[in-house]
């Protein structure tokens, strides 16, 4: 059963919402403390590429290496990070619905490795809702939003 989970619809065909959301660098504009992204890996995105995620808290930069697990346009992706002991995997689906329109799935699991962060981990699950719970509403803005502008840009 998954720690996380959300639900949307956007006003956007399913390859246009996937394309976007896909694309980690797009994390900048979605979630708020997501400051940089940068891709470690070489070639196209798919099963294996390696990112480097930076997060601002307060007056602090910490970094998280993600990388892409399943890659299946346009129809789901899901990434993991490890670190301290803590896995967190989040996979997102993609289906059409009506013309034009996209429900997208969000699902987070947040695994234990270590014997401290067993300890910790309804914490981080609690401090993971508060931060990323709703950045699939977000998501529907943003792609809702530069769909709109004239040039397809915010």
């Amino acid at each position: 059963m998954p720690d996380l989970k959300e639900e949307v619809i956007i006003s956007l065909n399913r390859e246009a919402v996937f394309e976007f959301a896909s694309n980690l660098k797009n994390s900048t504009e979605v979630l708020a403390n997501v400051v940089e992204v940068n891709k470690l890996s070489e070639g196209p995105v798919g099963a294996g590429t390696k990112f480097e995620e930076i997060r601002q808290f307060r007056n602090r930069r910490v970094g998280a290496v993600l990388e892409v697990v399943t890659y299946n346009p346009p129809h789901s992706y899901s990434v993991k990070s490890e670190n301290k002991g803590l896995v967190v995997t989040y996979t997102y689906s993609f289906t059409e619905e009506k013309e034009n329109q996209t429900r997208v799935r969000f699902e987070g699991e947040v695994e234990a490795v270590s014997f401290p962060m067993k300890l910790m981990r309804p914490m981080m699950v609690k401090m993971l809702k508060k931060e990323d719970g709703d950045h699939l509403v977000s998501l529907k803005n943003t792609i809702e939003k530069q769909a709109d502008s004239p040039h397809g840009e915010s």
